[in-house]
This record gives structure tokens, sequence and C-alpha cells, in this order.
């Protein structure tokens, strides 16, 4: 029995070619047979495709090559199939275009830059690993011919390199990667920390499987992580800034003012809480900075009023999210005040008007009431912007309200602000405008919300005056 010949060179490298291909589309070697468009001189150097450039975007499938031969025209025919017009708008950068995120160019064609890339790539091969080469737009595989009733003759190999799509990529199955996610998974996905040994580990994890940093990136975000958390060790939820106060949490009526003063020695979290804070006290004055100084901050936890808070967050949000405003705002009154809204989050004058007339009213006291005093809450006017509850942007606009009250305390809150409407002109104890959230006063320096759901106590800020020493002058 005569032995079996071996398949031609080509054959075998078309059929690594067709295993490349997304599902569904025509094998490379029944396109090469049919279309004789896509006919090449007989192959004479073949370049195998090994497992590591099959893990890239762009694949180099053996082509043939003889410089002596046949010219090389890749250059101009690599730039002419970006110039097509795909359904991507033109980049108006072009050539001179920074951006270094893939999904910049899976939206925007950019001609000019990749011919250029492509002719640099040809000495510097790192730049395989440009986002211009990571992600490309699928062009359509023209339908196979039928195929002759005659000999085939010997498959030719086509000059045109085939890439991979973005999503063909995602598609694409990586057991590697599905490893590297569930790892990810057991060590991140119910906890609010990462180790410095676990991000060696992981760091190793994906050197040896070739994880790039883009994926790691993304298993991050499945899990709730960005890539700033996860360097710097601890995840941040919304509003919860040190552990105390995630325990605190826990309990659905926790409440505990966390006091952070100025002389005591601070761990990392409760620094990371006094900066932001003394940043926003001195930066949002107009004052002379030297004249105050912050005693302690307060952090506020109340778990009543955080998850209303959060509830109408995300009712505003569905309402209307690309309107949707959250900011910070200052409050000054006095401490008594400033105490009880800890306690029990702001009120409405509407409410603060029923609650004044009902403690003035008295009546027969019980012990526990006796044990807790009832505040009688002044209203200044009906409100000159509306009828809410007033915050400012300015901690010195705050502060004269304090002052005024003899306290040196203010409150500074998280705000839902929602849509705002800017006023006009003055707006005496008016309801809020229809179809917005809140108002600004005209000149911007007052915040006006109408619900008390809107607003999160959240630092009590403790300050005092001093004499700012003035620099003497030299001799």
């Amino acid at each position: 029995m005569p032995p079996k010949r071996r398949a031609p060179a080509a054959t075998e490298a078309a059929s690594v070619a067709s295993s490349l291909l997304p599902v569904g589309s025509p094998s490379f070697a029944t396109t090469a047979l049919s279309d004789p468009d896509l006919a090449a001189p007989p192959l004479k150097k073949t370049k195998i495709v090994d497992d590591e450039e099959a893990s890239n975007s762009i694949h180099s499938l053996a082509l043939p090559t003889d410089s002596k031969d046949e010219p090389s025209d890749l250059g101009a025919e690599e730039t002419n199939s970006d110039d097509d017009d795909d359904g991507r708008q033109l980049c108006k950068y072009d050539e001179g275009c920074y951006r270094k995120n893939p999904n910049h160019f899976t939206e925007f064609r950019h001609p000019k830059l990749k011919a250029k890339l492509k002719r640099q790539r040809k000495t510097d091969s790192s730049l395989s690993s440009h986002p211009m080469f990571m992600f490309s737009v699928a062009k359509p595989t023209p339908a196979p011919k039928p195929a002759s009733s005659a000999a085939p003759p010997r498959p030719p190999l086509s000059k045109k390199k085939t890439s991979l799509t973005a999503e063909d990529l995602q598609q694409a199955v990586r057991p590697e990667l599905e490893m590297y996610k569930q790892v990810v998974r057991s060590v991140l996905a119910d906890s609010h920390k990462v180790t410095v040994d676990t991000k060696k580990m992981l760091k190793k994890l994906r050197q040896d499987n070739k994880i790039s940093e883009h994926e790691h990136d993304q298993c991050l975000g499945q899990f709730g992580w960005t890539p700033d958390e996860y360097e710097e060790g601890e995840k941040r939820d919304d509003d919860v800034e040190l552990d105390e106060e995630r325990e605190i949490l826990k309990d659905p009526n926790g409440f505990k003012i966390i006091l952070i003063r100025a002389n005591q020695k601070r761990n990392k979290q409760q620094e990371a809480v006094w900066a932001s804070v003394s940043s926003r006290f001195y930066q949002t004055m107009s004052k002379a900075q030297a004249n105050y100084a912050i005693k302690s901050v307060g952090v506020v936890v109340n778990a009543q009023l955080r998850d209303a808070y959060m509830q109408k967050k995300q009712a505003l949000l569905k309402l209307d999210k690309s309107h949707h405003l959250e900011e910070w705002g200052f409050h000054g009154t006095s401490e008594q005040s400033i105490t009880a809204i800890a306690k029990t989050g702001f009120k409405h004058p509407d409410d603060l008007a029923k609650e004044n007339e009902k403690n003035s009213k008295g009546g027969k006291k019980t012990a526990a009431k006796k044990a807790t005093p009832k505040i009688q809450i002044e209203l200044l006017d009906e409100g000159y912007f509306g009828k809410g509850i007033y915050f400012s942007m300015f901690s010195d606009y705050a502060m004269w309200y304090s002052e005024e009250r003899g306290s040196t305390q203010i409150l500074l809150s998280k705000i839902n602000s929602g849509k705002v409407y800017q006023c006009k002109g003055r707006m005496d104890g008016q309801d809020r405008q229809p179809g917005y959230d809140s108002h600004y006063s005209p000149k911007g320096n007052e915040i006006i919300v109408f619900e008390s759901c809107q607003v999160l106590p959240r630092y009590i800020i403790t300050f005092e005056e001093r004499d700012a020493e003035e620099r003497e002058q030299e001799d």
C-alpha cells in the first residue's frame, strides 16, 4: 500500500487560519479556493502562528514573502483599509490623537495615525500593543462562491492579514482569564480591603498567565472596585470612610458622632477625613483663613438618615439622570440645634412650625419627656428664595449664622440637589419651582432644598477664632 502523501504546507496554514476565525465565518481555505482575486504566488516562506501570537488581537497568518520578486505594498493597503467609511466617525485629531482608551478607537477612525503606526511597527514590535491594534471594526466577509466540479487547484494564501474584532475577543474562551476572574472574586467580592501580599500574588498570577492591565481593571469593575481603590488597598463605599462607621451602620438604627480632635494622633482613615473636611472649610472661606482654626471634626453616623438619603438619590436618578447634581453645603445654627439635626435630620419649615406649636402647648410631662427636652427652633423668615432648608457653598457664609447664636459649630452636609432652578429674584415663602428639585439664590451663595431626605448631615465642624499673626517687617 503506497504511503499517504503529506498535505501541502499551504493547506496546513489555511487550516490554522480557519481555526482562528469566529464561529459562523466562511472557512479561510474555502474563501481562498473560490475567489480568483485572492490568488498568490507559490508559497516560499511560511510564518508559523504560535500560542503567544494567537492570543494577541492582531494575528499574522502564514504570509508569502519575497521582497525580490514582489515588492511589499502592505503599508498602502493597510492605510486604505482604515480610510473606508465603516460607520465610525473620523477623529478630528487623527495623526495627532493622544488618546489611549481602546473605546475611543472603536468609535473613531484614525487613518493617518494607523498608517504611521503600522510603518513604525516594522522596526518596533512593541507598537503592536497600541490600542489602535487591540480593537478593530469587523469588515464583512464575502460569501463563498460555489465550488467548481473540477479538481481543486493548490489552495493559495491570502495576502491580507486577518484580525479578530473586539466582539470576537470578548467571545473567545480564555481559560486563564476565567481562572483569574475566579481568584479575584474570591479575594475581593465580599471584602473592603486587599493586602499588599494579596496584590503581589495577583500580580504574579497576571504575569504568568499574560493577563493585561485592561483585563485586570475589567475584573475589578465586575466586583465593584476601581483601580484607584485597588491601589490604595481599600474600597470606598458612599459616605463610609471609617471602619468604626461601617460597624455602626450594620445596625438599622445605628447612630453615633465619631469625634476626631486636632491634637490627637490620627490613623490613616481619620487623617483622610480631617484633610478632606479641612480643605472644604478653608478653601470656601473668603475671610483670612489664618483667623480661624478647626478644633475638632465630628463624623455623623446615622443609619436611618443615610438609608433615606440613598433612596431619594436613586429616585432622583431614575427621574432625570442627566440633570442630577450631588454637592456639599454648610449650615450654621446653634450647637443645640446641630446636635438635634444630627440625630433626627433637617426638617422643612412647615414641619418645624408644627413642632414648635406642639412644644409650646406643654401638657403633662412624663419622666421620659423630662429626660429629652424639646428644642424650640427659631424660624427667621418665610424664605427669601423659597420655603425650604437653606445651605451655603461657603463656610464663612454659614459661620455668620452660627456666630450670631453664640455657636462655634457649623454642619457640613451632602445634598441631593437634583435638577436646580436658578432664582431670578426674591421668592418669599414660595414652594419649589415646578419641574425642579432645589433652588439656587441669584448670586449662587445659597442652596435651597425642600425635602429633608435630600440632605445627609455628615460632619460637625467645631472652630475657634484667633488673632492672625502679622508678618514682621525686616529692618
